[in-house]
């Protein structure tokens, strides 16, 4: 008995493995037995493992022989490093993964968005993510996939976000009304400009979440701010 052609396990725990044993010598129509139950002189759609047939040729005399299938490890993802968005709705966020584990080379990399939406690419590194929560997987060359990496978040800071409380001028034309801000989300440090249809009257810097700015002495009319947080947002 020879063995003539195996094909091992495409995947770890698939049942895909094939073998072909050949016969010579003995007295022909040999009769086949294989340890799983199949009779011909092909064992096809089987997992990993040792499979042993007995061939029985004509006068009753036997041989047997083991046919060893092998397979793959399991694929593994792992995700190696997260950029977050460093303003409130940039879509420069990413995702930075590996792949271990199968059959070499990873052919393809999937990611699937709260959504629903699934986009696949060749390459281990997905940029230009939205603020979301991703699901990811690859695929190797045998076409195996790893599990679901789940809620793999791509993050980025709340909203900047102003509260003013407005005091009016007591009188007409007085000069003793103020503007009370509240600096909220975003990323403090941050730089703040104020001006009217003058111009830039004032500048500085809140260094806190939730601290507040107090303009006083001002005289009855529009006010312009402009805020721009640690991220340049």
């Amino acid at each position: 008995l020879s063995i003539v052609q195996t094909n091992d396990a495409s995947c770890n725990g698939s049942s895909d493995a094939d073998g072909t044993i050949s016969v010579s010598g003995g007295t022909p129509g040999y009769q086949y037995l294989w340890s799983n139950g199949d009779t011909t002189e092909s064992i096809l759609n089987v997992p990993a493992g040792g499979y042993t047939v007995v061939v029985t040729d004509d006068n009753a005399c036997q041989d047997d022989i083991e046919v060893i299938f092998e397979e793959p490890s399991i694929v593994i993802l792992k995700v190696d490093d997260i950029f977050n968005n460093l303003c409130f709705g940039d879509s420069l966020g990413s995702i930075t993964l590996s792949a271990y584990g199968g059959t070499p080379n990873y052919v393809t990399y999937f990611i699937e968005s709260s959504s629903g939406i699934i986009n696949s690419q060749s390459s281990n590194i997905f940029t230009n993510l939205l603020s979301d929560n991703y699901n990811v997987w690859v695929e190797d060359a045998n076409g195996c996939l790893s599990d679901k990496l789940i809620s793999e978040k791509v993050g980025e800071p709340g909203k900047i976000e102003l509260t003013s409380i407005v005091t009016p001028s007591s009188c007409f034309q007085s000069n003793d009304g103020n503007i009370n801000l509240i600096f909220e989300n975003g990323v403090a440090p941050y730089n703040y400009q104020l001006s009217n249809i003058t111009g830039i009257f004032d500048n500085g810097i809140v260094f806190q979440h939730s601290d507040s700015l107090i303009v006083e002495n001002l005289s009855e009319g529009d006010y312009y701010f402009e805020v721009i947080d640690y991220n340049n947002c």
